[in-house]
């Protein structure tokens, strides 16, 4: 009797390893959805034209600026004429700027020459979705832009660098949408001007690709 309750048990145990067996374990899987790059507003400033040159600006860099608009960050070069600016150039590009801005320069002079954006630099953004049966932390997802004729592959960065959306986790069926921003050669391996061509996404042993939308 007891050799046959054994034998039995034996026979469950048996049969459940099968089952255990059979049972394929959940894998982290995130894929790229889409990766585009495109001029995205409010956004970084390409290109300004002079409005007023204003009095007692010195020709050189590093004058700072102020918008009535959202826009933040937006630092010009200067040449002038007898102390009134007659060209400006961007020297750093901001943040939040929509075309048509009128912004001052108040660095560098009296504070009263004004110019206004006219274009906007592109920016990429990344679409994510969890493809698979597990919970995934959002920052252990990476991405890697490369431009394939040139054969240049970018910096890692975290997928959460770029996510104001406040979740930890991107959960099985979730798709997620990056904020939108401009290439920076530290952190991505591009520059602002670059036109990257493809994106790999990472996570454990998981990895996706997808071709950058242009």
């Amino acid at each position: 009797m007891v050799f046959g309750m054994a034998t039995v048990s034996l026979i469950d145990n048996v049969n459940q390893s099968i089952k255990n067996s059979d049972f394929e374990l959940p894998n982290p899987k995130v894929d790229l959805i889409s990766v585009t790059d495109s001029v995205q507003s409010p956004g970084p400033v390409n290109s300004v034209s002079l409005v007023s040159g204003g009095n007692n600006y010195v020709a050189g860099g590093g004058c700072t600026t102020t918008t009535t608009g959202d826009g933040v960050g937006l630092v010009v070069s200067v040449t002038e004429d007898s102390n009134v600016v007659d060209s400006i150039t961007v020297e750093q590009i901001g943040s939040g700027y929509e075309i048509g801005d009128p912004f001052t320069i108040t660095g560098c002079g009296d504070g009263d020459a004004t110019g206004t954006i006219t274009s906007l630099h592109e920016q990429i953004i990344i679409t994510i979705k969890n493809m698979g049966s597990e919970n995934v932390m959002v920052s252990d997802i990476w991405i890697i832009l490369s431009e394939t004729s040139s054969k240049s592959m970018g910096i890692p960065f975290s997928f959460d660098s770029h996510y104001s959306g406040g979740n930890n986790y991107i959960f099985p069926g979730e798709q997620f949408i990056s904020d939108a921003f401009p290439l920076d050669n530290t952190l991505h391996g591009f520059s602002v001007t670059g036109n990257p061509n493809r994106a790999f996404l990472s996570i454990y042993d998981h990895n996706s690709f997808a071709d950058v939308n242009i």
